[in-house]
């Protein structure tokens, strides 16, 4: 019966991987030698080399090239993401087969009501679990909260992205408790990271920035948009910045 069942699996994941070609003329992707479980529900995780997800453009092409996943026999796909030296960053996307295929018709319809009803993403953190699907090694990126030069202005960016994401996405009183928690985990990395580049910056631009950070914490939508700015606007080209 195991035999069997893994023959099975083994089958499915290539239906999945045959799926992701047209994906795979824009990023080389890494496909998982195993899947992994939650309860019930199965998750199929693959890695993205230099994809950035605040961008709309790669946004735009990582989710029209998923579609596929529609037809598998998985619940969730997880995509993982790396920087430019190969890392893996902390957050990936995550997403159910239910989302692409709605995403799916309302493409097929042209409905733009239907894309606004989707189901939301989920930003989730990168566990051992994800990585040990793969038959590569990764190593995941850390951030050096010790090391001033290790954390430039686009780290705050990238997790008020993720505190606004979360905010925006679990909504549903079921996520409440795990809204709080990855809340306040992502908070004090920021902070922390915040307080880490005061003495790298002008008054001035620090003032701004802590204003910034705050007014995000407090609630107001932090977007693509608004991360480009943000990274355009501070990002350290000296100490007297």
């Amino acid at each position: 019966i195991k035999g069997w069942y893994e023959e099975q699996y083994k089958k499915e994941r290539k239906i999945v991987e045959d799926g992701f070609k047209p994906l795979q003329t824009e990023y080389s992707i890494c496909f998982p030698d195993k899947i992994y479980n939650e309860g019930m529900l199965s998750y199929y995780p693959i890695i993205i080399e230099d994809f950035d997800m605040t961008s709309n453009d790669d946004f735009g092409k990582w989710l029209v090239g998923c579609i596929p996943f529609a037809d598998a026999s998985f619940d969730y796909l997880v995509t993982l993401c790396t920087d430019d030296s190969k890392k893996i960053k902390p957050v990936a996307l995550q997403v159910s087969k239910q989302m692409l295929s709605d995403a799916k018709k309302a493409i097929e319809l042209n409905d733009t009501a239907l894309f606004e009803e989707l189901t939301p993403l989920y930003p989730v953190n990168i566990t051992s679990q994800m990585l040990n699907c793969f038959q590569k090694k990764y190593s995941l990126l850390y951030k050096d909260k010790s090391n001033v030069d290790a954390l430039p202005v686009g780290d705050i960016a990238e997790e008020l992205w993720v505190y606004s994401t979360l905010v925006t996405l679990l909504t549903a009183p079921e996520d409440a408790d795990y809204l709080e928690a990855s809340l306040n985990e992502v908070r004090t990395g920021i902070l922390d990271m915040r307080n880490s580049l005061e003495k790298r910056m002008s008054d001035d631009a620090f003032r701004e920035l802590s204003n910034l950070c705050d007014v995000v914490l407090g609630g107001q939508t932090f977007d693509n948009r608004e991360f480009n700015l943000f990274v355009e606007k501070f990002t350290l080209k000296d100490e007297n910045i």
